[in-house]
């Protein structure tokens, strides 16, 4: 007798066991709503004689099912005749453990679609097996406390005919409950199901009627024939018309009725005749789950960066620059403005840094470059909420005058694009690994020929000329024109007790400051940090001509340490002097108190706020700063007197670009020191602001600084959009971006699982600092909380997602003994640099170290090979 169940056939006693998926469509084909209903159940026992004997189930095949199961299977297959009338099927597994509350396993099983004939059945049902009961899937349940034993069910039955696929949530899981949210494309349901397409976003209220719609350019579907390119005449096409959405709404909320009125997540297959619709329910649960919404929010995030992806190569068009795709990377952004910024924090960075007349384009076209209004917008964009580069963006930036920016696309940014397709690697600073700044005259020539070649050589040469000077007076132009300038305008602003001044005048104030740095500030700030680059970058390529690399790193990493009028390393002494008891707190918050952890994250607290905190971290400290800062500068003096002997007649130019590169790398953090002076300034008004509305404290800091004088003009759509923008936040955190993706596979946005490869005990990064250091590990995830960072021991090795000059006094608590790891940073990140200066190991850029390294585990951090950082999972 079978043990195979047909689907109109299944008893109550099938019916309590079977999972969720398959009883819910069972109860919807009683009640008289179309479903797919041709075909049968295969039940655990079944299944359990398939995995009996076979040791490998990630490589299981039809041929390794034993022999009686196999005839039973192939058996129940031919009693529908499904191969002899041509139709396909739908092979979805289902596990009991589906149903569980905190069930949200992406890819736990498997469904494949469009089957047809025996041999491929049988495969189906391999494939459905090896997916669902790998062992991954057990690590997934153990993690999450589902002690649950699953068991996987597997329902065949007829595929319905789409036209057009729907996913429809009955209720929006954000709490808008009054709302419907449709997903649809053209097609089958796949693309959407496993999100590498997005489709049309419709949001309607319960009647049908529509509240909002965001049609997707849509690129591929699913066909009996398996997955093709959209006709060019669908691809930007509305799937739906009105009338055709209100029908689909009053269907799914007839599901919705016969599940006693609880929200559902309904995936329908939509016929579409002339100017009608006919659905056809394909599978239906719950939205309460917490699975559901994630499932949800993930296809939201996924389709906000289509939306802006296709928005920013749309611009660029405008502007006659046709690229393919631009590619997404974290590069340093992350660690300026951390992995989560809020809409405030990365609406100021885009505004007085990035986009349209911010300081990048002021600064460097002063330089001798030459940016347009190809700037104007999309050089970085929030993806899932994390803050990302556009790479074709910022190659734009290094295009210097006298290049037609569409020879520079051809020449270098294409270039660019296929390199890193073959090595995603280098969207990681690029500016460093990819970006060829000099060009010789026969890599000119091999790109524009001989005649554009020699006339874009000249460019170059002119353009470097122009770089020397400016490197010979632009520091002294700084601290005697500038500064007294800077410092008269901010006096004028922390003189004020904003307490007593109108909403009116304190974001009048706000876009004064904020106009200040975009103008004035942060386009020093620009120069200071291209010259530093320029020397740094120079000086390297100095080294590595004369020495191996691991040397030339090391010595590159003497000759930039120990650097003077560093405030980095001038606030990491005077907490010395505190806990010493040299100079008193106070003193130290009049000269330091505008600072605070992640320091362009606006919403933070500055230190001023919280005066307890530099005590803290006073009397933490485990290393001597004032020792270890000497002992630099000694080891950069030696090193300097043994190349001037070993260089000889060339020494001059070499101590140039020393002297220069230590110069305005002191520099960048100068002027970043100074101009967090007007961040504070702008919180402080923020605040106030914030208080006169009698808003909830920092929910301020979730509107774009455009958007302020909403507050004047419409304060209650200003509160309501604060708050939608901060539950967005919240939700986006539980979500990974790669650090570098192409602008067309944005289904790449996921879920945060990490699941490391059974016996990973190594990860690998970039060195930071060339020192070993073993000890366990003590992750931090914010600065701020007084409780993480007093874990922070000495000999420990701190995890942590960046490390911005704030830590440095962190980073000195870990004494001679301990390390640093961080998800983000290169060479020049400012973790690494104060690692370097303290003597501490440092491994930086590996990827999701906070998620994947275990709080207290013992591990081994090697920094010396700059290209190979490794971290050794010892307990593993």
């Amino acid at each position: 007798m079978s043990r195979i169940i047909d689907f109109e056939r299944l008893g109550d006693a099938d019916l309590s066991a079977v999972p969720g998926k398959i009883a819910r469509l069972y109860h919807k084909h009683v009640a008289g709503l179309p479903v797919p209903h041709r075909g049968f159940v295969i039940p655990p026992l079944v299944v359990a004689d398939i995995l009996k004997n076979t040791r490998d189930v990630a490589a299981l095949a039809p041929d390794q099912f034993p022999a009686g199961v196999r005839r039973e299977l192939c058996e129940a297959y031919r009693a529908w005749r499904f191969e002899q009338e041509g139709v396909r099927v739908a092979v979805r597994a289902a596990l009991n453990v589906e149903d569980a509350p905190k069930a949200a396993y992406p890819g736990g099983s498997e469904s494949p679609t469009n089957v047809l004939g025996e041999n491929a059945f049988l495969a189906a049902v391999a494939e459905c097996v090896s997916v669902s009961c790998n062992g991954r899937m057990h690590t997934y349940l153990t993690r999450h406390s589902i002690h649950t034993e699953p068991e996987l069910h597997i329902l065949v039955h007829d595929m319905a005919r789409s036209d057009a696929f729907a996913i429809v949530f009955t209720r929006n899981p954000f709490g808008h409950r009054n709302e419907v949210v449709v997903q649809a494309t053209f097609g089958g349901g796949e693309p959407l199901t496993s999100g590498t397409e997005t489709g049309d976003f419709y949001e309607l209220d319960r009647s049908g009627r529509l509240l909002r719609a965001t049609v997707a350019e849509k690129r591929m579907m699913s066909t009996p024939e398996g997955m093709v390119p959209v006709p060019r005449e669908l691809a930007r096409r509305r799937v739906f018309s009105n009338p055709q959405l209100a029908e689909l709404v009053a269907f799914a909320l007839r599901v919705e009725e016969h599940e006693g009125g609880e929200p559902q997540d309904c995936e329908i297959a939509v016929q579409l005749p002339e100017g009608g619709i006919h659905p056809v329910l394909v599978q239906n649960r719950p939205v309460t789950a917490t699975a559901d919404k994630a499932t949800f929010i993930r296809r939201l995030l996924i389709a906000d960066a289509e939306r802006k992806s296709t928005a920013a190569l749309e611009r660029l068009q405008e502007h006659g620059i046709r690229v393919p795709r631009t590619i997404y990377s974290d590069q340093n952004v992350v660690e300026l403005l951390t992995r989560n910024p809020s809409r405030m924090a990365f609406g100021m960075f885009t505004l007085i840094f990035a986009h349209g007349e911010g300081g990048i384009r002021a600064g460097r076209n002063r330089m001798g470059y030459d940016i347009g209004p190809e700037l104007d917008s999309g050089f970085f964009e929030l993806i899932a909420g994390q803050p990302r580069c556009s790479i074709v963006h910022d190659a734009f930036t290094y295009r210097i005058s006298g290049i037609p920016l569409s020879d520079y696309v051809r020449g270098f940014v294409l270039p660019y694009l296929e390199a890193i397709q073959r090595d995603p690697k280098l969207a990681n600073y690029p500016e460093v690994v990819l970006y060829d700044q000099r060009p010789s005259l026969e890599t000119l020539t091999s790109r524009f020929g001989e005649r554009k070649a020699r006339q874009y050589f000249e460019h170059y040469r002119v353009f470097f000329e122009g770089i020397r000077r400016l490197e010979q007076t632009f520091a002294r132009e700084y601290r005697t024109l500038h500064t007294p300038e800077w410092r008269e305008f901010i006096s004028m602003f922390h003189l004020e007790d904003v307490g007593e001044f109108t909403a009116e005048r304190l974001m009048e104030e706000c876009h004064e400051l904020l106009e200040y740095l975009r103008t004035r500030m942060c386009v020093w700030f620009v120069i200071a940090a291209r010259l530093g680059f320029f020397a740094y970058a120079r000086l390297r390529k100095r080294l590595e001509e004369r020495y191996d690399a691991p040397e030339a790193s090391r010595l590159l990493d003497a000759l930039t340490a120990g650097l003077q009028d560093d405030p980095t390393l001038e606030f990491n002494l005077a907490l010395a002097r505190v806990r010493d008891g040299a100079v008193s707190v106070d003193w130290v918050l009049s000269q330091y108190g505008h600072l605070g952890f992640n320091e362009l994250e606006i919403a933070g607290p500055r230190y001023r706020e919280r005066p307890e905190i530099i005590t803290e971290m006073a009397h933490r400290l485990r290393s001597t700063p004032q020792t270890e800062f000497a002992a630099r500068v000694s080891e950069c003096r030696r090193i300097q007197d043994g190349l001037a002997i070993t260089v000889g007649d060339g020494w001059s130019e070499w101590e140039e670009d020393i002297t220069a590169a230590r110069t305005y790398l002191a520099l960048r953090e100068t002027v970043k020191f100074h101009y967090l002076m007007f961040y504070e300034a702008i919180r402080e008004r923020l605040l106030a602001v914030e208080q006169k509305f009698r808003w909830e404290r920092g929910l301020v800091f979730f509107l774009d600084p455009r958007e302020i004088s909403m507050l004047l003009n419409h304060p209650e759509r200003a509160h309501e959009l604060a708050r939608r923008r901060r539950d967005e936040h919240h939700r986006a955190r539980e979500f990974t971006v790669p650090k570098v993706m192409f602008s067309d596979e944005p289904h790449r946005i996921d879920s945060a699982e990490f699941l490391l490869p059974e016996g990973t005990v190594e990860l690998s990064g970039i060195g930071g600092s060339p020192f070993v250091a073993e000890g366990p590990v003590v992750i931090v995830h914010d600065p701020n909380d007084p409780e993480e960072v007093a874990r922070v021991h000495e000999g420990c090795i701190l995890v942590a997602p960046s490390a911005d000059p704030a830590w440095a006094p962190i980073v000195c608590a870990l004494g001679k003994t301990g390390g640093l790891i961080t998800e983000v940073g290169g060479p020049l990140a400012h973790g690494a640099i104060i690692c370097r200066e303290m003597g501490n190991a440092a491994v930086v850029d590996v990827p999701d170290a906070t998620r994947i390294i275990r709080d207290g585990e013992i591990v081994r951090i090697d920094g010396r090979d700059p290209q190979n950082g490794r971290v050794y999972l010892l307990e593993r």
